[in-house]
């Protein structure tokens, strides 16, 4: 697989999924935002290039709109785990989508989202780690 991105749906247009959003458009790939709250495009900034798309992605016409039958990465980056799993899940085993990734709070639901083939990453266990790292103390993993 390629590094390159040619063209992502990011899921939720919060602080993380507007970071993404300008990051990847501003590095030449295609970009189009969902999020159910048209206000929350203005966290985009003028590095965004892309396009966005209101609406409740759990409903099929909503990941149509964006095309996701095009998409090469899906990144599903709202705060609610589940909408964040289960359209990762679409992306991959419905659209075969080549990367997908999530955001996913719950280290447990995590591992169920990891142990479906997404890549999925929990920012309490991230946080955690670099804190652990930081103070110098190995961290244990049950």
């Amino acid at each position: 697989m390629s590094d390159r991105i040619a063209y992502a749906i990011i899921l939720g247009c919060g602080q993380l999924g507007a970071h993404l959003a300008e990051t990847l458009s501003s590095g030449g790939s295609d970009v189009v935002v969902i999020d159910e709250d048209s206000a929350r495009f203005a966290e985009l900034s003028d590095r965004f290039s892309g396009f966005t798309v209101e609406g409740d992605a759990a409903e099929l016409s909503v990941l149509l709109r964006a095309r996701i039958d095009k998409a090469d990465t899906f990144i599903a980056a709202t705060d609610n785990d589940r909408l964040n799993i289960m359209t990762a899940l679409i992306a991959l085993e419905y659209f075969n989508i080549g990367r997908v990734l999530a955001c996913v709070r719950d280290p447990v639901l995590e591992g169920y989202a990891r142990s479906k083939g997404v890549e999925a990453f929990s920012p309490l266990l991230i946080a955690a780690e670099k804190f652990l790292t930081s103070a110098g103390i190995p961290e244990v993993r049950a």
